[in-house]
């Protein structure tokens, strides 16, 4: 029996301390994260978790453009995400939620955040 309830905590722990909820998406910067994060690593299933239903489809024609294109054009497109974010600010103005984005070679980025259901997701066109 102890040893039943031992294993019991140890599962319990292991759940517990479990870090896929890495990029969850209760705060504006958790869903940036994610999204940018999915986006580098082209798990754009993943990406699309983090964005509203309309950026949804245009990461949907995103990743299928990319499929179509070179090497190098490919490189072109994802660039923009690459970008280390090393500081996210996020302000509420009139009933939307816009977030500034640091530091990226392309210039200033700034994206629009939605929140529903208390999850926030990013909305963004993606360029194709």
């Amino acid at each position: 029996m102890r040893i039943f309830l031992f294993l019991l905590f140890c599962a319990a722990l292991l759940l517990s301390c479990n870090n896929n909820k890495a990029f969850e998406q209760d705060r504006p910067e958790s869903a940036i994260r994610g999204v940018f994060k999915a986006i580098q690593s082209e798990n754009f299933e993943k990406a699309a978790q983090f964005c509203t239903a309309s950026s949804k489809k245009s990461l949907q024609d995103f990743a299928t453009n990319l499929k179509m294109v070179s090497s190098s054009e490919k490189e072109n497109l994802l660039a923009p995400f690459s970008m280390q974010i090393t500081k996210i600010d996020c302000k509420e103005s009139l009933g939307s939620t816009h977030c500034d984005l640091c530091c990226s070679e392309f210039g200033d980025v700034s994206l629009e955040m939605v929140q529903q259901d208390n999850k926030w997701f990013v909305q963004i066109e993606f360029l194709y």
